[in-house]
């Protein structure tokens, strides 16, 4: 092993350990073998804490449907965070505070001297970026398809 591969090695281990979530992506037409590895790579990497998603690029074959976990696996990337994001610009911001009730979070705002309108408030989702992505039965990235353009920094 050279010097360029044990420094990739490295880092990986050192983003692992960090806790940086892991996408497992699955072409299109993945092999029986190819969903069992990604979910047994999945199995792995959630056993030494560190959470990981399986994405297949099309349907899976019905052939792995016995396997453990498979429903688990997603046409999609798991989006992340959702922002809330208000303007204050005409009305200061004053107080923020939330409260966390059973199967809901209530977020409260309150503005110094005048009332938000809803028009200033946005909510949008945060796609999770993985710094580390293991690709899974694929000869080239591009068996990938569209997945590969909506992985966030790939």
């Amino acid at each position: 092993m050279n010097d360029t591969n044990t420094n990739s090695y490295e880092e990986s281990a050192k983003t692992l350990s960090a806790g940086s979530p892991v996408l497992i992506a699955i072409p299109e037409h993945a092999s029986v073998d190819a969903v069992a590895a990604s979910l047994g790579l999945q199995g792995m990497l959630t056993r030494a804490g560190v959470s990981a998603h399986v994405v297949a690029a099309g349907r899976l074959s019905e052939a792995a449907g016995f396997l453990p976990g498979v429903q688990s696996v997603t046409n999609s990337v798991p989006e992340g965070n959702l922002t809330v994001s208000v303007a204050t610009t005409r009305v200061p911001l004053e107080e923020l505070s939330y409260e966390v009730g059973e199967g809901v979070v209530t977020i409260s705002l309150k503005a110094s001297g005048g009332i938000f309108n809803p028009s200033e408030v946005s909510v949008r989702s945060a796609a999770t970026e993985y710094p580390v992505i293991a690709v899974v039965g694929a000869r080239e990235l591009q068996d990938l398809g569209a997945l590969l353009t909506s992985i966030p920094n790939m």
